[in-house]
């Protein structure tokens, strides 16, 4: 008599890994774009969920949640995540530990300096497998005086030697951790990844935009655009200055609108008023899918002074769109100056002029940086990596 075999526990799947995301804020900047695109590119590989606080107060508050909830990723609110340091972090660090213990992730990826820091000393109590940590840009690269940026070096470097892998998206982020003890040995290089972009046609990325007055009051000008969070990290009034020392010099001025919401959207509405520029600029606010009109433009102005690898430069790139940028963080790694587009000093205000003039003056830099984009930047590689970090013992 042959017995039949019982097949339920044969062909029962195995379940999958779980991967848990943690971010401080849920507003979509470059961090919160980064967790965006591999929660929705790993979540038929992994179990895949993303905790993060509320986000600040403006339009693009929560925009992260929204997204995350459309491609049907669960999300976990920790709202004290969110707030400013100081003594809430113990109400955080609670939050997150209790979400720790309760979902018992295989993979912690941490984004973000604080989430970063009360995430990796919560899952070493916890034990949690494996701790991976993404540096968007070092923290004690911003302007503060020299003990905080101290007291800020020696948490980042807490972070990284708390994690199992920390993940710098530029190799200048990674080679300033890479001689301290414990934590160099963890550092690796995957750089930001991006997929095509569906561009609109030229005059109706302009049209959607602009008013047919606006269109026409600009026919003649040079369009430049920047898309950015408005913070203070963007350095937009030394933008401004550059812009209003360009126009005051040529005689084709230019147009610039800035796509994006933030802190300093109003102090920068009156810095422009009362340095004369404002009738030649725009301020978009945020808005949706924003690198499909990226077409519209002649080129592309970054002028941060503290940087990670700004997806946005990327999405410019795609655009064939020549850059001028501040020579800061990973973008120096991007743009060879004077191939794929211009760098400066951005505290330099007759810099950021120059290479803004020269950007105007040279569109094949976009079509170099589009080369170098599509070639040495794309999803795939940055998802292959990834999960083979994840995977890695």
């Amino acid at each position: 008599m042959i017995q039949a075999k019982n097949l339920s526990s044969e062909t029962k799947p195995f379940p999958r890994k779980k991967l848990l995301f943690v971010i401080t804020k849920s507003n979509f900047g470059g961090a919160q774009r980064y967790v965006y695109d591999l929660a929705s590119h790993l979540k038929d590989k992994f179990d895949v969920s993303v905790a993060f606080g509320n986000g600040p107060m403006s339009v693009e508050a929560g925009i992260l949640s929204q997204k995350l909830a459309h491609a049907r990723i669960r999300t976990i609110l920790v709202p004290e995540l969110s707030r400013d340091v100081g003594f809430s972090d113990i109400s955080a660090f609670r939050g997150l530990y209790s979400l720790l213990r309760r979902e018992r992730p295989d993979v912690l990826h941490l984004n973000s300096s604080k989430a970063g820091l009360l995430g990796s000393v919560a899952g070493r109590l916890l034990g949690i497998k494996k701790i991976i940590f993404t540096a968007h840009g070092w923290p004690f690269w911003e302007e503060r005086n020299s003990f905080s940026r101290a007291i800020i070096f020696f948490l980042s470097w807490l972070t990284a030697s708390l994690s199992d892998k920390v993940i710098c998206i530029s190799g200048f982020d990674r080679a300033v951790l890479l001689p301290t003890p414990f934590a160099g040995k963890k550092l690796v290089v995957i750089r930001n990844g991006v997929e095509a972009i569906n561009l609109l046609e030229k005059e109706l990325a302009r049209e959607k935009l602009f008013t047919p007055q606006e269109s026409v009051a600009h026919a003649n000008d040079a369009w430049v655009l920047t898309s950015a969070e408005l913070t203070d990290n963007k350095n937009l009034f030394t933008g401004i200055d550059a812009v209003a020392l360009y126009n005051s010099r040529n005689s084709r001025k230019i147009f610039w609108s800035i796509m994006g919401d933030g802190e300093e959207l109003q102090n920068l509405e009156e810095y422009a008023r009362g340095r004369g520029v404002d009738y030649q600029m725009k301020f978009l606010g945020y808005v949706p899918e924003g690198s499909a009109f990226f077409s519209g433009f002649d080129a592309f102005f970054l002028p941060s002074k503290k940087e990670g690898l700004p997806y946005v430069l990327l999405e410019a790139g795609l655009a064939g769109l020549p850059v001028a940028a501040g020579a800061v963080g990973g973008i120096p790694e991007l743009i060879g100056n004077g191939v794929e587009g211009g760098i400066g000093n951005p505290r330099d205000t007759e810099a950021l002029t120059e290479i803004l003039t020269l950007a105007l003056q040279h569109p094949e830099w976009g079509v170099a940086l589009k080369a170098k984009v599509e070639h040495e930047y794309g999803m795939d590689q940055m998802i292959k990596e990834t999960t083979a970090l994840y995977a890695s013992k």
